[in-house]
């Protein structure tokens, strides 16, 4: 008999197979995937769509209780506004790439793990969807769910 955690976390999975496959064009899949991500991660979502980052739960993220002074805002406001060309110019070629605190390369200051997975779509081939959270977060399941969204995309968009 599965735990409470193991069915929660199967249901996240059926939702964003669901919404994935049930969006139709692969603007509308990759922008379903994060809206899904940042519903079950209550983290920021982020996705590239072409040259573009798409984003959604700001609130999620400033709503956190490490990110309630100024200055920890100001310097996440910074790393969301360098992540896109930093994107673009890093690369980062693993399946799923974890960046915690200070390891994360833009942004070392701003006390914030950055989970992204790299999916082949129409746009590029290196693609990529995550989350922007705190710290203190749940890696296990939060990276489940991030490397799930990449795969999700790249079969439903290639079927």
């Amino acid at each position: 008999m599965g735990s409470g955690l193991e069915d929660q976390k199967h249901r996240g999975e059926r939702a964003l197979a669901t919404r994935v496959h049930n969006a139709g064009a692969p603007e509308r899949m990759i922008r379903n995937a994060v809206d899904t991500l940042v519903e079950l991660t209550h983290n920021l979502g982020l996705a590239t769509i072409g040259n573009q980052l798409y984003m959604s739960g700001l609130s999620n993220l400033f709503g956190q209780p490490e990110f309630l002074n100024a200055v920890q805002v100001k310097q996440v406001a910074s790393l969301l506004d360098n992540l896109e060309p930093w994107l673009r110019e890093a690369a980062p070629n693993e399946a799923l790439s974890v960046y915690i605190g200070g390891e994360n390369p833009i942004g070392r200051t701003a006390g914030c793990t950055l989970i992204i997975s790299r999916f082949r779509s129409p746009f590029s081939d290196r693609s990529y969807i995550g989350t922007l959270g705190p710290t203190r977060q749940s890696y296990r399941d939060v990276m489940s769910l991030v490397a799930r969204a990449g795969q999700e995309l790249e079969e439903s968009i290639y079927v």
